[in-house]
Order: C-alpha cells, then structure tokens, then sequence
C-alpha cells in the first residue's frame, strides 16, 4: 500500500498513477500529508440520512409506517415478513431496489399490512420516507 515500508520501482510506478477516493474530508487532509500520490473527495451514498433538516416537534400521527429499504435476505426478509404477520394492526412500508429480488417481491405481497414501493431510479431516498416512520 502506499504506507508501505519500502516501494520498489514498479509500485512506486503504480502509485504515481493511482488516485486515492477518500469518504471525509478529514481522510483526504491525512492521506494528502501523509501519501504521495493523488486523491480526491468521494462520498459515498448516504441515503440523505446525514442532511440537516428543519427541527419539528415530533408528532407521533406522522408515522405512519414500519419501513425497510431494500427488502432482501441479507436484510432480515424472513423477520420482516414474520413481523408483519405478527402485527396486522402495524402498517409496513418495503422500498424495493436492484438488491429486492422477485422471490422477495412475491413474499411481500402476499402481506396484508405491508406495502411495496419501487424505490427511486438513482436510489436516493425521500427524506420524507424518514419523516413517516416509526421505526426504520
């Protein structure tokens, strides 16, 4: 890596091409004092989670929703569709994404309390998404 101890020829020929993505702004002042080669700022997708909103009072009625985005097993499919029957008197919200496979698909809908929504084509989520649940 670039830390390394000693860099022979052909990775130091490397890394005069390498660009390093950094997520902070604090990450690239350190890599920019302490790497030789190039690197730039690149956020990664953050869903909106880190955007400063106005402060409202909390108002319970305003969640309307247990909500999961990108319903999958690596996300806990099978607790989520327990959950839902469990609960009928809970509404649930899925926003599905390229991660939600049909299989998932067809298990969510058999619920009757769970709504399924396509999630936004460039997967940034509505900030209000946040504002109607209860629990995420």
């Amino acid at each position: 890596g670039p830390w390394a101890r000693e860099i022979d020829a052909a990775r130091a020929a490397l890394l005069a091409k390498t660009t390093l993505l950094c997520p902070s702004a604090y990450v690239l002042d350190y890599v920019r004092r302490s790497a030789p080669q190039a690197a730039e700022l690149c956020y990664a997708a953050d869903y909106c989670f880190f955007d400063v909103r106005p402060e409202r009072p909390p108002d319970a009625s305003r969640r309307l929703f247990v909500a999961c985005v990108s319903p999958c097993e690596a996300k806990g499919l099978p607790v989520i569709c327990s959950l839902a029957r469990a609960l009928p008197r809970v509404r649930f919200l899925a926003v599905a994404t390229r991660w939600t496979k049909d299989a998932d698909k067809r298990a969510l809908e058999t619920l009757p309390n769970l709504r399924l929504v396509p999630g936004f084509p460039h997967e940034r989520l509505d900030a209000d998404l946040f504002d109607k649940s209860r629990l995420l």
